[in-house]
């Protein structure tokens, strides 16, 4: 088995902060963690555009955000 296809299909974890301007002044943040299994040809950026993406989905507020902190990591120990 190949390191990419091993390192695919395994579950990884993630943590995506983000920053964004609050209404009625100030400024708010978000942050958002979980796990997925990668398909085998994604990458980093892949991985970060699709979290932004579903993140601005589910929240208007959130398109545009400044990324404070994002982790990606295998899930297991």
């Amino acid at each position: 088995m190949s390191t990419v296809t091993s390192l695919a299909s395994k579950k990884w974890h993630y943590v995506l902060t983000l920053q964004f301007p609050a209404p009625g002044g100030g400024i708010g943040n978000n942050t958002r963690h979980g796990t997925f299994n990668l398909p085998p040809e994604w990458t980093r950026d892949d991985v970060l555009r699709r979290l932004l993406e579903e993140a601005a989905q589910q929240d208007p507020m959130l398109r545009g955000a400044n990324i404070l902190f994002f982790s990606l990591e295998p899930n297991g120990l």
